[in-house]
């Protein structure tokens, strides 16, 4: 099987082990460590693409509690940078905290950037705290 990058190629080896587990009738079939071998290699795949997946998010720069800097992926779906702000202002912003008390310690989004990476589009976003 071919590296998994894409939520879609990853629908297709679950698909394609699902297919393995409901319609191989193991007694009729000779090549049957060959076929053992290929569902192997397509979980090794799954797990490979879904651990890197944990990973894509990092952190640029930690200031404690003044706030942190992280570099974030948005969802392949997006296609456009107007898309990518909308969905920062629907998903990922952070409203600053308004109280009548003068520090709350909540988080709160101080600016962001929307960049595009071999056609992904990415977001530095600075978060402080409300100390």
């Amino acid at each position: 099987m071919n590296r998994i990058t894409n939520k879609e190629q990853l629908k297709v080896a679950y698909v394609l082990l699902r297919y393995y587990e409901k319609n191989l009738d193991r007694s009729k079939l000779s090549d049957i460590d060959l076929i053992d071998e290929h569902i192997k290699e397509v979980k090794r795949e799954i797990r490979a693409y879904r651990d890197k997946a944990l990973i894509e998010s990092r952190f640029i720069s930690d200031e404690g509690i003044d706030g942190y800097t992280v570099l974030e992926p948005l969802p392949e779906r997006i296609a456009s940078r107007d898309a990518a702000e909308a969905y920062f202002e629907d998903a990922m912003y952070i409203p600053e905290p308004r109280s009548m008390y003068d520090c709350t310690g909540r988080p709160f989004t101080v600016w962001h950037k929307i960049i595009c990476r071999n056609g992904r589009y990415w977001c530095y976003h600075h978060v402080a705290f409300d100390v």
